[in-house]
């Protein structure tokens, strides 16, 4: 069964291959993980756009209303979300499968990720058939919501891959919740980037630089963050005194980045795009450090 924890970690791992402006795999990553000669390791960047007529040729192909698993069905996702011919396509051809009438009401994403674990586990037991008769609010919205349907992709990929053998299993240690060294603390994007902006001139230079963002105390520990900028690469270095063994977590906004720390307690969290950090526009930045 797929446990909540379990998917939970699992859609955390695949997070790490994912562009954080784009739902899509980064092909490295997924290369890096899986081997260049893996047949999971396809990208969906060359992805097309499609429109209606692709729509009924895919449905041709899957009489069982499962969703795109093939990279040149991706698209599919994104033009049924906005096209209202295309939703009642899938709403009668539902209809016509089953044999009844289903409430198909909207919910939101976060409704959707509870129950997909167990619509997961109901597609892979009993069919897709089956799964959407007992969760039409989850393939309803699968079909509606491309950052949805790409968690549910995502998942269904790193199983298949660890089900052959292609990524190793999680160990159980990364089952067991983090446990907080220095509670997170907040740095509000007004301060950072009003420190950050004045060095454009000096940091887009290919000589390394470092531009410090906070220096405190926090617990018992000495804490500095700072950003660090190298031929258009960009870093937030977390710095602890006296060391620790853990983690350090950068939070902005959706994004959420992980790095362990050395010996000396430094963690670099790279790459992070430069907007999340020069923007004036987005959300405050939360550090934590865990263990």
């Amino acid at each position: 069964m797929l446990r909540l924890q379990t998917f939970n970690k699992l859609k955390e791992r695949g997070m790490m291959l994912l562009d954080p402006f784009h739902n899509h795999f980064y092909t490295n990553g997924v290369m890096q993980l899986l081997g260049a000669d893996s047949v999971l390791s396809g990208s969906v960047n060359d992805m097309k756009k499609l429109s209606c007529r692709h729509l009924h040729a895919y449905l041709a192909e899957h009489p069982d209303l499962a969703l795109p698993q093939d990279v040149a069905y991706l698209g599919l996702i994104d033009h049924v979300s906005s096209c209202e011919r295309c939703q009642r396509v899938l709403l009668d051809q539902v209809v016509h499968r089953l044999g009844t009438d289903l409430d198909l009401q909207p919910v939101d994403c976060d409704v959707c990720d509870e129950d997909l674990p167990a619509y997961i586990d109901t597609e892979r037991d009993e069919g897709t058939l089956a799964a959407i008769d007992a969760y039409p609010h989850v393939w309803w919205h699968l079909w509606t919501c491309s950052e949805c349907a790409a968690s549910y992709q995502m998942i269904l990929v790193l199983q298949a891959a660890e089900a052959s053998g292609e990524l190793p299993p999680l160990p159980l240690a990364s089952l067991i919740a983090p446990q907080p060294i220095i509670p997170r603390f907040v740095l509000q994007r007004s301060l950072f980037v009003r420190t950050l902006v004045p060095q454009f001139g000096v940091m887009w230079g290919g000589k390394p630089t470092e531009t410090i963002i906070h220096d405190d105390d926090h617990a018992e520990y000495e804490v500095r963050v700072s950003v660090r900028q190298t031929a258009g690469r960009w870093a937030v270095v977390v710095q602890v005194d006296p060391p620790v063994v853990g983690h350090a977590v950068v939070t902005i906004g959706a994004h959420v980045f992980r790095a362990p720390f050395d010996a000396a307690g430094k963690a670099s969290l790279e790459p992070i795009p430069q907007d999340l950090l020069t923007s004036s526009v987005g959300a405050d930045m939360v550090v934590g450090v865990e263990r």
